[in-house]
């Protein structure tokens, strides 16, 4: 009996000292301290993204923060990102579940779904349209360049096509670019994880809110030079501007399966409403008045509002030459009783069409 006991209390002590070493072992996140009950909201501010940045800084491209009751984990870099986004691990929506299904039949829900999918995919559509006005107002060279473009390839009789935003290169990089440059969803939808799993060495518990600072990757000077914060579409395209060069780290729609399935809906609409717009206007800041970049966070990043100048562009025409005539009867006084042999000796003066 006594050797049972001691064989029980050393398995017992055996499998303490186990579990404890094993925990030992794991690392654990770093991260901020915050307040009782609110933890670190109240140092927030209104660039949460910003502020992710700041932090990861000290805290290295992944750390826990406490926004209130819970511990989110946030990754602050592209590898990171990619490291987690495509693991099944973090495949996992909060349990937060916005549609109850004992509170409204089917059609309700998937009428709320609908709603949710379209009115957030034009709701981005929109913000990254507002962005781009301002941005070719505090930039009317590029604007210039994006209208030059427009003419050569689609010309000012017809509305351009998704179908030709290959033969606009320099178009195309301009919306990239700001895509890169201010971000329209700077931090990532919420990830779950579905169990327990590593990232970067970190021991990553099952159930954690998991976020990605997609704004950080877009700004960090490691992928994209000293002139990160610089808006340069150039960064998009080859050596001789003729083709779109895309970065792995340009990561708007995020990565992984989980990356936005509006990706091509919302691409195509952009493209049409940017050339749309600045086939026909040309769109300036009022006299004085200096462009606002710092933006608002909503349902995306928004410009704040301000003042823009749209003026209908002169379509560069060639007007027909011809002889100047008198007032009411024109030039039918000089016609005479051959106006077939004046038309002949005006065109060595006009060329063959005249008016």
């Amino acid at each position: 009996m006594e050797v049972i006991t001691a064989l029980l209390i050393g398995s017992l002590v055996a499998l303490m000292l186990l579990w404890f070493f094993s925990r030992e072992k794991r690392k654990t996140l770093p991260g901020p301290y915050g307040l009782p009950i609110v933890g670190y909201i109240p140092f927030m501010g209104s660039q949460p993204y910003v502020t992710f940045q700041e932090l990861a800084k000290r805290y290295g491209s992944v750390f826990t923060v406490q926004l209130g009751s819970r511990n989110v984990i946030v990754l602050d870099d592209f590898q990171a990102t990619k490291d987690a986004f495509l693991q099944d691990a973090f495949m996992g929506r909060p349990p937060e579940n916005p549609f109850d299904l004992k509170k409204a039949t089917l059609e309700e829900v998937l009428e709320d779904m609908v709603g949710t999918f379209f009115g957030a995919g034009s709701e981005t559509v929109r913000l990254t349209v507002d962005w781009l006005a301002l941005t070719m107002a505090a930039y009317p060279e590029v604007q210039k360049k994006v209208q030059a473009e427009i003419d050569n390839v689609v010309g000012r009789e017809r509305m351009p096509s998704w179908d030709e935003h290959e033969k606009l290169p320099y178009t195309e990089a301009v919306i990239m670019e700001l895509l890169r440059w201010r971000t329209i969803i700077p931090i990532n939808v919420l990830r779950y994880t579905l169990w327990d799993t590593t990232l970067n060495g970190y021991f990553i518990p099952k159930d954690s809110i998991v976020v990605a600072n997609l704004w950080s990757v877009h700004h960090n000077p490691k992928y994209w030079g000293a002139d990160a914060e610089t808006f340069r579409p150039e960064r998009f395209l080859t050596k001789d501007g003729k083709q779109v060069v895309k970065s792995e780290y340009f990561i708007p729609f995020s990565i992984g399966k989980r990356s936005c399935p509006g990706e091509s809906y919302a691409r195509t609409e952009v493209f049409l409403y940017f050339t749309s717009i600045f086939q026909k206007f040309n769109v300036s800041l009022p006299e004085g008045k200096e462009p606002d970049f710092e933006g608002q966070l909503g349902i995306g990043l928004a410009p704040k509002p301000q003042e823009l100048c749209l003026k209908l562009s002169q379509e560069k025409r060639k007007t027909l030459p011809g002889p100047y005539g008198l007032p009411i009867i024109g030039y039918i006084p000089f016609i005479g009783s051959q106006p077939n042999v004046i038309f002949q000796e005006l065109a060595k003066h006009y060329g063959s069409v005249f008016t």
